[in-house]
């Protein structure tokens, strides 16, 4: 064969793979994955699809240089102890729809910070979340950090509805994360969990600083009494890196229990 593989031959090539993996009684699995670093073209970095966590892992790639970003299929062999073993990229698969990308991750037990890698080259995200946290209070709130910043480059307002109160607000300049609303604490309603969406403009730099976030969010307290639901808005006001790679979440106090939910979607256009 000459020039790339074709999509049609690579899926010609894994069903043959996989057949003969079935007739050997061999425990392969053909996964796809996406590449997300070249700097060794022979042996890159992948996400399989699915993956919960997002965390890139070592592969061989048997057709050359896959590229960055590309979609691929990965025979994935058992380890000695019948865990995932080698995985070997054979062929390119489907690209996702243009300007598409997508990351969830849903804690199965307690943990300090959710960090959720993201693409330098995305234009706009989007990010729906629902949390709770084990601090000793019925409320708490969500706090995003940018690249893991942790410096005083934000500033955010957001204003609030307290039940059937007014409505009323606040600014806070000179932070070290942008505030993106309420979540529930460990003395609400067990099982309540806040909720809520960021929109994250301009990941893609196109300007020197300031990075814009939008979001809403609501929390309950006590049924029927006592609901929280806010507006916010704010800014990551740093001299612009090289790159937005990530967005780091944070309970206001204490841990993120099992069942906190983010999901982000990007898009490039």
């Amino acid at each position: 064969m000459t020039g790339p593989m074709q999509e049609a031959d690579a899926v010609a090539l894994v069903k043959g793979v996989q057949d003969n993996a079935n007739r050997l009684g061999l425990a392969w699995q053909i996964r796809i994955a996406t590449v997300v670093d070249v700097t060794d073209p022979a042996n890159p970095s992948i996400v399989f699809d699915g993956d919960d966590t997002g965390t890139p892992g070592p592969a061989i790639s048997t057709i050359g240089n896959p590229g960055a970003n590309s979609r691929v299929y990965v025979l994935d062999t058992p380890g000695p102890d019948g865990t995932s073993g080698a995985q070997y990229i054979i062929g390119p698969a489907t690209p996702r729809p243009p300007g598409e990308w997508s990351y969830k991750k849903t804690l199965t037990s307690t943990q300090a910070a959710i960090v959720v890698p993201i693409p330098f080259d995305l234009t706009d995200l989007e990010v729906r979340w629902t949390a709770r946290c084990d601090t000793g209070a019925t409320f708490s709130d969500m706090r995003v950090q940018v690249n893991g910043d942790s410096s005083a480059s934000y500033a955010w307002n957001f204003g609030q509805f307290v039940s059937a109160a007014a409505y009323a607000g606040s600014f806070s300049p000179g932070t070290t994360y942008y505030r993106a609303g309420y979540i529930t604490g460990a003395t609400a309603p067990a099982d309540h969990f806040g909720s809520g969406v960021i929109f994250v403009t301009g990941w893609d730099r196109p300007h020197t600083k300031t990075l814009g976030f939008n979001s809403t969010s609501q929390a309950l307290a006590v049924p029927t009494t006592t609901q929280i639901a806010t507006t916010d808005g704010g800014v990551y006001n740093q001299v612009v890196p090289a790159a937005y790679t990530s967005l780091t979440f944070i309970p206001g106090g204490g841990a993120w229990v099992a069942g906190t939910s983010i999901r982000v979607y990007g898009r490039r256009v």
